[in-house]
């Protein structure tokens, strides 16, 4: 055995530098906490007489100390950078040191106050899961502190995980390019292989997607676009795109990995990356043409049959809902999402070859599994996430499977987090809060000159239903919980196969529904399909909320995402559902009309940014409703508050900041959004996500706000006070 011992020795030099420099870095951070605290204290101390006068009013001896004031007054002073100025660059000045101080652990793609609040929330339910069960545990508590261990039982899933994903494949025929001439396509119908994925617990969604939704306040199917291994705009672009080269690399890196020979690999695999290829192509081909947000189109399945003849649509259907007792007729309603696609998908089916068809197949199934299995496997995971988003190392491993359990358990775990961690003087203030932030979006509402009374009159209408629009999870009783999962045949053999059960559970709840009546929970989620109506209550803390301090920093913080979130009720996607949440357009055509002309300045605003680490362009096309949103829910919040202050007392300052209640409210604002990327996920974010980057979400709201130039005295055409700003509301 050769072995480099110089390799060794440098190895084994760096990494104790890298401890070293780790706890030099340790020390000085917490030496800058004590002094930075200290520094508050000073400053209290030394302006308890002081007087200041501002654009406000006149504040004597005002200081908040609880301990909310001191320890978020501490944060934002360590965030900020009091040498950029307000009206020249408001993210620098209220993020520039979190920017220069933060650094970024290996197991992270991104740092912000978000990313914060999710590792004190996983660590307040790893300390629930890891608790011991107790002889009257309630059996859904139980099962999910069950699937936590056999996710950390990582012997375990090195010895059995492979083997239980080749018996898997074996019962659907085997892997082609493993196979080789073994596999034989006579009988192959990849509609058959669908109904064995369904049973054993695969949502088989690779050509389209099975869904149930509200239509007219009835349970209906509906068709929708499939799911892709990696975004459809990667694919669409083909391997001139990095993340489709990154992403049939690791297809064929996996291959190997279950025993195929590289050549073969490479040479069977291209097609089916083809396939993927041409599937994400018609997607946007289609989305494109159809280019607008009620595209769907309702039929019964007669028509469908008649209009799309290869599948037996009734067959199909029956079989992937897999309910017992259930018929579908011809008059059995559909709602396809985009009936184009479905025109050319067809086409594109009836001219691929089985093999191609199946090799495509069990590679999304396998592709789908891999967190599930042994090391190997999910370094190789790890590896096409780190080229393609930025990744550096797998979460260690109580954080993987609190999200894990999070994610399959979430009935259970968040009403076992909501018994421990829940407040009802909490609860009741952001009701409070959300009750006023909607009476001043129906004073927006009148005053719009976009919106024709008829529109208007619909929008008053809905926000009488405002109630039905929950904002907190409901927190089940005992009852509740045990029928909710007594039908789950949890199993508890091994990790890849409890895993499987809980997908399968999922899957008949969702289609169950079928034939059972609409509740004002199915609504409300499946409204919350087009836009998320509600906050979780994991975010009522930290930089977000604190009882104890002003309101100007809790409306300037979670103020404005309820703010964000209310927006959604009555913007271009919240037109599809009306005050009962059945989906009806309330819109007229001349007010969608008259938004598009006013949205179009918004989309040029975001659309002159650049972003320097990528010097890619922001492209609001894909943006555009969020950053609406971003700006009317600081609107909101801001108007709300001011609201508030007028009839009622001054609210103390934070200790050491000396800026004025409606500066603090933008302060407060901004500082939730410092945020830290590693440059492939800002590509990522920027590619496919449906937000902007967060200081592009500060920038591009505040430029369009006349109430925060004025409050900062911003001059006429500053940066931060350009004299077009787009207005909404």
């Amino acid at each position: 055995m050769n072995i480099n011992m110089q390799s060794i020795f440098t190895t084994i030099s760096w990494r104790k530098i890298e401890q070293n420099l780790k706890i030099v870095v340790s020390v000085l951070i917490f030496i800058s906490f004590i002094l930075a605290v200290a520094l508050l204290i000073v400053s209290v101390i030394k302006n308890r007489e002081s007087i200041i006068v501002e654009n406000d009013k006149l504040v004597r001896n005002n200081v908040c100390l609880t301990p909310g004031c001191i320890d978020l007054s501490s944060k934002i002073l360590q965030s900020m950078d009091m040498n950029v100025n307000p009206c020249t660059d408001f993210y620098n000045f209220a993020c520039g040191n979190f920017m220069k101080n933060t650094y970024l652990h290996a197991d992270q793609y991104l740092a912000n106050s978000f990313q914060d609040i999710q590792i004190i929330v996983y660590q307040q339910i790893k300390n629930i899961l890891e608790n011991s069960l107790d002889a009257d545990e309630l059996q859904p508590f139980a099962i999910a502190k069950q699937f936590y261990k056999l996710c950390m039982n990582t012997p375990a899933i090195e010895r059995d995980g492979l083997a239980t994903i080749n018996s898997i494949l074996k019962s659907l025929d085997g892997w082609p390019v493993i196979e080789d001439v073994n596999w034989h396509d006579t009988k192959y119908d990849w509609k058959q292989v669908m109904y064995l994925l369904r049973k054993i617990g695969f949502e088989p969604n690779y050509f389209l997607t099975v869904k149930i939704v509200v239509e007219s306040s009835t349970h209906v199917i509906s068709l929708n676009k499939p799911e892709f291994g990696i975004d459809a705009e990667s694919l669409a672009n083909g391997l001139s795109d990095n993340a489709t080269q990154n992403y049939f690399r690791y297809m064929v890196d996996v291959a190997r990995m279950f025993g195929a020979n590289q050549t073969k690999s490479i040479e069977e695999l291209q097609p089916s990356l083809d396939l993927e290829i041409s599937l994400a192509k018609i997607w946007l081909s289609s989305k494109q043409r159809l280019n607008d947000v009620s595209s769907q189109n309702v039929i019964n399945i007669d028509k469908l049959q008649h209009r799309y003849p290869i599948t037996d649509w009734k067959k199909y259907l029956k079989y992937l809902l897999d309910i017992p007792d259930f018929q579908i007729t011809d008059d059995e309603i559909v709602v396809l999402q985009n009936h184009e696609y479905l025109d050319d998908l067809e086409t594109l089916l009836n001219s691929t070859t089985k093999r191609t068809q199946a090799n495509y197949i069990i590679w999304r199934v396998i592709h789908s599994v891999m967190p599930y299995l042994s090391t190997d496997f999910r370094n190789r995971r790890l590896a096409f996430r780190k080229e393609t988003y930025g990744e550096q190392l797998l979460l260690p491993r109580w954080k993987e499977c609190t999200l894990e359990t999070i994610t399959n358990f979430w009935e259970s775990v968040t009403n076992a987090y909501l018994r421990t961690h829940s407040h009802q003087k909490t609860k009741q203030t952001i009701t409070d809060m959300f009750s006023e932030m909607g009476k001043t979006f129906l004073k927006l509402i009148e005053k719009s000159n976009w919106m024709d009374n008829s529109t208007k009159e619909n929008a008053y209408d809905k926000a009488k239903g405002l109630p039905y629009y929950t904002i907190f999870s409901d927190e089940m009783n005992d009852d509740a919980l045990l029928n909710f999962y007594s039908t789950l045949k949890f199993n508890s053999e091994n990790y890849l196969k409890s895993v499987l059960s809980i997908w399968s559970f999922k899957s008949n709840n969702l289609f169950k529904k079928i034939r059972e009546p609409v509740t004002k929970k199915d609504k409300e989620w499946d409204v919350s399909m087009v836009y998320q109506m509600g906050v979780p209550q994991g975010l009522f803390q930290g930089l977000f909320f604190n009882q104890d301090r002003p309101k100007y920093v809790n409306y300037g913080a979670i103020g404005s995402i309820i703010g964000h979130l209310l927006t959604h009720v009555f913007d271009e996607y919240g037109r599809q559902y009306d005050k009962n949440l059945d989906l009806f357009d309330w819109w007229t055509d001349s007010t969608k009309d008259a938004y598009k002309n006013i949205s179009q300045c918004v989309a040029d605003h975001y659309n002159n940014y650049t972003v320097a680490e990528t010097g890619r362009k922001l492209y609001s096309k894909h943006t555009i409703h969020e950053d609406i949103a971003d700006i009317t829910g600081l609107k909101v919040a801001y108007l709300t508050y001011n609201n508030w202050s007028v009839h009622n007392n001054l609210e103390p300052q934070l200790p050491g900041m000396n800026f004025t209640q409606n500066q603090m409210f933008w302060i407060s604002a901004a500082n939730m959004w410092c945020t830290k990327y590693r440059t492939e996920y800002l590509k990522y974010i920027l590619m496919l996500k449906p937000f902007s980057p967060s200081n592009y979400r500060v920038m591009g709201s505040l430029r369009n706000l006349a109430h925060f130039s004025r409050d900062f005295n911003c001059a006429q055409n500053s940066f931060m006070n350009p004299e077009i700003k787009c207005k909404i509301w």
